[in-house]
């Protein structure tokens, strides 16, 4: 019985091995994607301030500790990156808000947008993971310029 409990352990091991590896791999495969996808052509918004964020994180959490965003638009594809206040240049991996076809990316890049309130110079934004695994994000974020409005209410209508 004692050998039979080590076997499972070693199977149950190898299996949660197996899915974080592959969700590893897939985030990486994904931002190589997007890379490609993203050129000096490539509609963007300038560095948007988040005031403030809420996030709910259920079994997986990919980093959620930023203080400003940047939207992509690219072939009705919505990319969101983040990055901490320093350094600049460093963003983290691409949250995909919008994608045309669904298999391309891995599940954990992959949110749909559930609320957009762009107000005067704020923006209110949720997105979430399809299913219940993963991360619910809300974002504040304000000083929104008005170049930037008009990006934001074009991509996102």
């Amino acid at each position: 019985m004692e050998i039979f409990q080590i076997v499972m352990q070693i199977i149950f091991g190898c299996i949660i091995f197996y899915f974080v590896i592959k969700a590893i791999l897939g985030k990486l495969n994904d931002r190589k994607i997007v890379s490609n996808n993203i050129n000096s052509e490539t509609e963007k918004t300038n560095d948007l301030k988040i005031s403030s964020y809420i996030c709910r994180d259920f079994l997986i959490d990919f980093g959620t500790e930023f203080n400003y965003c940047k939207f992509y638009f690219s072939e009705n594809e919505i990319y969101l990156f983040c990055r901490n206040t320093y350094p600049t240049d460093i963003y983290n991996s691409p949250y995909i808000l919008k994608f045309k076809d669904e298999n391309v990316y891995s599940y954990f890049s992959k949110f749909i947008v559930t609320h957009f309130d762009l107000n005067g110079d704020s923006l209110k934004i949720q997105f979430k993971n399809k299913k219940a695994i993963g991360t619910e994000l809300t974002l504040n974020i304000v000083n929104i310029s008005e170049k930037d409005k008009e990006i934001l209410k074009k991509n996102f209508n």
